[in-house]
């Protein structure tokens, strides 16, 4: 296997089916890393103390979200306990990914409210056009710049979440990654403090 993991465009193949299947907290691809590296005997380490960690997490196979969060929540906790130092960069990883999450929350209401705007502008300038009278009058210009801003509106939020979309999984990759890079850096300073 070492000699199909160091030919270049293998590793392109192996990199890109890795990051199309593996789901959160990315096991088969923190694996992988491990192994590029930081050479076979990182590796064997990982497997040895995280790799029990991580099949417990997706139960032994690819799984949901929802099922993963308890155990890399306890590796998290172990480093937040252990290793005040090591707890930053955990802590950095982990509210970037907050703040992006909070940005695609955002952006997917306000495409939400800007296309409940455009739909409405759209029924106001077919009654006016038809002819029915409402409690105000508004004019077809006003219906047609706020139809036009909501165009603009809706079409950079969608912009935007595509952009967060693409970014969203990198960030969680990255804090998964310092999560249990850390979680074996507070192993090893744990055993060598007992």
């Amino acid at each position: 296997m070492a000699e199909f993991l160091e030919e270049p465009e293998k590793n392109c193949e192996i990199s890109s089916w890795l990051w199309a299947v593996d789901s959160f907290p990315y096991p088969l691809w923190l694996s992988y890393r491990t192994y590029l590296r930081a050479g076979l005997e990182r590796h064997q380490e990982f497997e040895q103390h995280l790799w029990p960690v991580l099949l417990e997490t997706v139960g032994g196979k690819l799984s949901r979200a929802d099922t993963t969060k308890e155990p890399f929540n306890r590796c998290k906790l172990f480093v937040m306990t252990r290793s005040p130092d090591l707890a930053s960069d955990v802590y950095d990883r982990e509210a970037l990914t907050r703040m992006m999450a909070g940005f695609y929350r955002g952006l997917y209401l306000g495409s939400r409210v800007a296309l409940l705007t455009l739909m409405l502008s759209i029924v106001l300038y077919v009654c006016k056009q038809f002819g029915f009278e409402w409690w105000f009058n508004p004019s077809l210009q006003g219906i047609g710049y706020v139809a036009l801003i909501s165009i603009f509106s809706l079409s950079f939020n969608i912009r935007l979440l595509i952009k967060v979309v693409d970014n969203f999984r990198i960030l969680r990759m990255s804090e998964s990654d310092a999560v249990f890079a850390s979680y074996l850096i507070a192993l090893s300073l744990n055993s060598e403090q007992a």
